[in-house]
């Protein structure tokens, strides 16, 4: 392993963008000084902490620990026997605190995810200690006056202690106002002070602490404070070693569990280090790769290199089948050939060292070592050119690799004269190939093409150019040879036309007739490739027009589900409202008796059918016009059957049950008038010969036909009838039955029965009713 050379493939660059996502300063450390490790179960163990992380991270969104702190100064002192301070020791219980939640939220996640909890068995939590800490320092960093009966009683003698120097610094101040230079006290070497006059200074008994700064008065400790002021100081100070014995005993208990903070610190670094990684890889659409321990197959599909602006960087798909050992990558210059392979190199290099990568789906190789010979990296130190540099890495790198690892090697056999790179070039790929080293080269050199175009365990492919805007696509192509397109850059940057083609004719002239027929089959196959490429992205765009289709569809579905759910709740309101009036108006027509006068329980009959809800009438405008006056016809929406008194325009008035209705021709159709039937008992002449003797009542709800009931019967007795048919169907009976318990409590029915036969068998009760005078 070479890994002095890491950096050539940005993998510290890649490191720093990942260590922003750390929560403290330790975890970002240890991020940044993580290398590969070829040691399959480290790795392996490694990619499952990562998954699990992401996992729980997309799931939960966040991990607790933004408020991680390095308690390892602190720690370190403890250990010395130094006592911590305030702040020191309310830094360690918020560590504490924050080791706990995390603990909590570890122990949630589900119990699949063995690495986590392994984690989460490994973080010990200390609660007594953090309540120790919390219940004598605060927030702030200061000392409870509860931490000790003896500190509490303490500075309650210093309160009242400076209450009494604060007193007798006003009874002095008001008993020597003449002296004073200002009516103020200040405080000097921590003592209570009175600004004197300088002329009067020996005039007063008391001490002198200094002059002013203008020399025109002293400060002045007058002698009736001198006793105070000792008395204060002496509380202070034994205020001072009082805190000084609770912060010593809160340290001890600290240097006694030391050992497991500094295994909760490593514990919490690792996690920090762990979630870091999750945070980018979330945040990057990454994934972990799949660690192939089975052969040397390699998958990197839509793979985008991190450190590439995300508006700009190409997706790519790299593989390497079982057979093939070598990748060999050729094309333009600057045309991409090095992103490709640093892409490759670094998502290799990151795998080993347990990071996630930017691809869509990833299958990595375990190798045992990598090897990069990647840019120009002279030694300076050595005094090696860049061409000596590189054949002293290649050197270490024919020497020591093997089946079991990875080399990357970019512009092979470059940097000294072309024939002999290109012969250099070929030979270390045979014998790298020949240790079946797994290996990654570029190179624009058309022999060493040639050459992998005779190998079957080398696979060609090259990044595409485009000649028009003279700009690499980074759009990888496998399977095709790239051309370095020297002429055609030069004639784009407007190197003279005849100095290009006297090259193109000194190019064709060393070229073989393999070689020019090499050069066609590249230019074809690139090509070839393109239309590949074309109809690719045509096939991508119709794939995505049918998803857009599809989504718009089930858009299209779900708003036509809401709005039919929509109309069905303001349907259902509507018939619950329409209800409601119902039931009002079936109550006001209960409670309506015999004074009341036919028109207002017509009208409110004809408010009850208003509230029927509309249907779309059959009849036909010609059908309407059939009806006249003296039609016996039916009312479809009361179910109410009679003869028409009159016909005016779009209305009629009908007489039915009783009643005067009016009411429009739709709701009207023609029947045949029925023919009384002569019962066992014959009806008894009534005063009013228009009154029917027979009430309809089929079709009603049975709140809405006992109103009907209640009102005919009422009529019937006011005209006088003795017997009367009530015409309520079989149905299910229940409409029956509801009618004969009414009329079983009602004050004005003798009796009732079912129907005859010719007066409607079971569908029909006959009334018989109480009248006055008869016998």
């Amino acid at each position: 392993m070479m890994g002095e050379h890491f950096h050539s493939i940005e993998f510290d660059t890649v490191k720093e963008q990942i260590a922003k996502h750390c929560s403290f300063a330790l975890g970002a450390d240890q991020l940044m000084d993580t290398r590969p490790v070829f040691d399959r179960l480290w790795i392996q163990r490694e990619l499952r902490r990562c998954r699990e992380a992401i996992a729980v991270l997309r799931e939960q969104l966040s991990f607790p620990n933004d408020d991680i702190v390095d308690v390892t100064p602190w720690l370190t002192h403890c250990q010395k026997g130094i006592t911590l301070r305030p702040q020191e020791l309310h830094g360690i219980s918020s560590f504490l605190l924050t080791c706990e939640r995390v603990k909590r939220f570890l122990n949630e996640v589900p119990a699949a995810m063995e690495e986590l909890h392994d984690l989460c068995s490994a973080l010990q939590t200390h609660p007594g200690l953090r309540r120790s800490i919390d219940n004598c320092i605060s927030a702030q960093g200061e000392v409870y006056d509860h931490a000790s009966e003896r500190l509490a009683s303490l500075r309650k003698e210093s309160a009242q202690m400076s209450g009494r120097i604060s007193e007798e610094a006003r009874r002095f101040i008001a008993s020597h106002a003449s002296i004073l230079m200002d009516t103020i006290t200040a405080i000097r070497n921590e003592r209570i002070c009175v600004l004197v006059k300088v002329s009067e200074k020996n005039s007063v008994r008391g001490i002198i602490h200094g002059e002013s700064a203008s020399g025109q008065a002293v400060y002045l400790e007058p002698g009736s404070l001198v006793a105070l002021n000792n008395r204060l100081q002496s509380i202070r100070g034994e205020e001072e070693q009082e805190i000084e014995r609770i912060l010593r005993d809160l340290s001890d208990q600290v240097r006694q569990k030391d050992n497991e903070l500094f295994g909760d610190l490593d514990t919490m670094t690792l996690l920090d280090v762990l979630f870091a990684k999750a945070k980018w890889c979330i945040r990057h659409d990454g994934c972990v790769a799949e660690l192939n321990t089975r052969d040397h197959r390699l998958l990197l599909q839509q793979a985008r290199h991190p450190l590439i602006d995300e508006q700009r960087v190409v997706a790519n798909t790299y593989t390497l089948a079982q057979e093939k050992n070598c990748l060999l990558i050729s094309g333009s210059n600057t045309g991409g050939k090095t992103v490709t392979l640093k892409t490759i190199a670094l998502f290799v290099t990151m795998t080993h060292a347990g990071f996630p990568i930017l691809c869509e789906r990833a299958q990595v190789p375990f190798f045992r070592a990598i090897y990069l010979d990647v840019g120009d990296q002279q030694s300076i130190q050595e005094s090696l050119s860049t061409f000596s540099s590189h054949l002293s890495r290649l050197s270490t790198i024919c020497e020591q690799a093997d089946e079991d690892s990875f080399v990357v090697l970019d512009e092979l056999g470059s940097g000294t004269d072309p024939n002999e790179g290109e012969c250099l070039a070929i030979a270390i790929l045979e014998a790298l190939l020949k240790q079946q080293a797994r290996v990654i080269a570029s190179t624009h050199f058309a022999k060493v093409k040639a050459f992998a175009n005779s190998r079957s365990d080398i696979l060609l492919s090259c990044v595409a150019f485009d000649m028009e805007t003279m700009q690499p696509t980074y759009r990888y192509l496998e399977g095709v040879s790239g051309q370095s397109n020297a002429f055609a850059i030069a004639r784009r940057y407007h190197l003279r036309a005849d100095i290009v083609e006297r090259a193109q004719v000194l190019k064709e002239q060393g070229q073989g007739d393999a070689q020019r027929l090499m050069e066609r089959l590249e230019e074809q196959a690139t090509a070839l490739q393109q239309e590949k490429e074309k109809l690719h992205e045509r096939l991508d765009e119709v794939q995505m027009l049918r998803r857009q289709l599809q989504e718009e569809k089930q858009t299209l579905k779900k708003q036509q589900e809401s709005a039919l759910q929509q109309a069905m709740e303001e349907a259902r309101a509507r018939y619950e409202e329409q209800l409601a009036q119902a039931d009002a108006i079936i109550r006001e027509l209960r409670q309506m008796n015999e004074q009341h006068k036919p028109h207002e329980v017509s009208q409110k009959l004809h408010e009850l059918r208003q509230l029927q809800p509309r249907q779309k009438e059959e009849t036909s405008p010609e059908t309407k016009e059939d009806i006249q006056k003296g039609d016996y016809v039916q009312l479809k929406s009361l179910g109410y059957h009679g003869e028409v008194l009159s016909v005016n325009k779009n209305k009629a008035s009908v007489l039915a049950n009783g009643m005067k209705l009016n009411v429009s021709l739709s709701d009207l159709e023609k029947i045949r008038r029925p023919k009384q039937e002569k019962s066992e008992k014959s009806y008894k002449k009534t005063i009013r010969s228009s009154f029917p003797l027979e009430c309809n009542v089929i079709g009603m709800h049975v709140d809405e036909a006992l109103a009907v009931v209640d009102k005919y019967l009422d009529n019937a007795i006011l005209n006088r009838a003795g017997s009367v048919r009530i015409v309520h169907g079989m149905g299910t009976g229940a409409l029956r039955k509801a009618i004969h318990s009414y009329l079983k409590k009602h004050t004005k029915v003798e009796s009732f029965r079912m129907g005859g036969q010719g007066e409607g068998g079971l569908g029909a009760t006959i009334v018989e009713l109480k009248q006055k005078g008869r016998r």
